[in-house]
C-alpha cells in the first residue's frame, strides 16, 4: 500500500488478462474484499457490469467517444453527495484524476487500484480520455488505516 497524499492510497495493481466487464468486476471486488474493505452503501449505477450488493460497477469503453472530446470535461466532484466513505477506483488508461484540498492534482498510473477518501478529496474523469478506457468503482466504508 502506498500513500500518495492524505486520503489517497494505491492499494494494489490490477492488469487483467482480458478486458471483460464481469471478469474485471469480480476480480477487483475480490481484491478489495481481501483487503477487508466493507461496502458503504448498497447499490451502484447500472453499467456494463454492476454488483448492487457490493456497490461496484465496471464501465466499458462504449461511452468514451463522448468523453474523449475536450469540451466534455467532467467537473471536479465528490460522489454520494460528499458523504464520509471511500472510493476504490481503477482504470486501464488515464486513471481518475484527484484534487487534494490544497489544490494539488494527482494523476495516478493506469492499472493502479486506488482508494480515496470521498469527503477529503475531489476527483474527475481526465479530459480527453482514450476511447478504449475501462473503469471500475466501488463505494466502501472508510478503512481505519486511511484515517490514522
Amino acid at each position: 500500500m502506498k500513500k500518495l497524499a492524505p486520503g489517497v492510497f494505491v492499494i494494489g495493481r490490477y492488469e487483467p488478462d482480458q478486458l471483460d466487464p464481469a471478469k474485471i468486476g469480480t476480480e477487483l471486488v475480490s481484491l478489495t474484499n481481501n483487503l477487508n474493505l466493507e461496502t458503504f452503501a448498497y447499490g451502484a449505477y447500472s453499467t456494463d457490469w454492476t454488483d448492487h450488493n457490493t456497490a461496484s460497477e465496471v464501465r466499458a469503453p462504449r461511452t468514451n467517444e463522448y468523453m474523449a472530446k475536450s469540451e466534455n470535461v467532467t467537473p471536479w466532484h465528490k460522489d454520494n453527495s460528499g458523504k464520509e466513505c471511500a472510493l476504490v477506483l481503477w482504470s486501464n488508461r488515464e486513471q481518475t484524476e484527484i484534487k487534494t484540498p490544497n489544490g494539488d492534482i494527482l494523476k495516478p498510473d493506469p492499472f493502479d487500484v486506488l482508494c480515496i477518501a470521498n469527503a477529503a478529496v475531489e476527483h474527475r474523469t481526465p479530459p480527453q480520455i482514450s476511447e478504449d478506457r475501462w473503469f471500475f468503482r466501488r463505494t466502501v466504508k472508510v478503512p481505519d488505516w486511511m484515517v490514522q
